[in-house]
């Protein structure tokens, strides 16, 4: 909904998709192709991913690794897109949900963040 409502921010736009999965990053990376952003995807292989992220207006995270994506590896007013969705044990045994976005680093440099 966030793209969908400012799509007109697309076209033009620099974005990263860290992820290649069928289910998400691909899919991900041809909705921003697309609506005419510049697309840049980074995987496991990729090198100097934070580097990379740092050009991007637009951050889309589904990669499978809680709180990977800092704030500091971010652009200021980047948008980021939290699409990771990973079960870890905390404390007593139980299991929290955690995105691919460390949440609290990224506050108050991305414009926007999705959970």
């Amino acid at each position: 909904a966030v793209l969908k409502k400012d799509s007109y921010l697309l076209e033009g736009a620099t974005a990263v998709v860290v992820g290649r999965s069928k289910i998400v990053g691909t899919p991900m990376f041809e909705l921003l192709k697309h609506n005419n952003a510049t697309v840049t995807t980074c995987h496991s292989k990729t090198k100097n991913i934070p580097e990379i992220i740092k050009t991007a207006e637009i951050v889309v995270a589904c990669l499978g690794k809680p709180k990977f994506i800092q704030g500091s590896w971010l652009k200021e007013k980047a948008v980021v897109i939290d699409c990771g969705i990973t079960s870890v044990q905390v404390e007593n045994g139980k299991s929290r949900l955690f995105g691919d976005v460390d949440f609290e680093s990224c506050q108050g440099i991305a414009s926007c963040i999705t959970p």
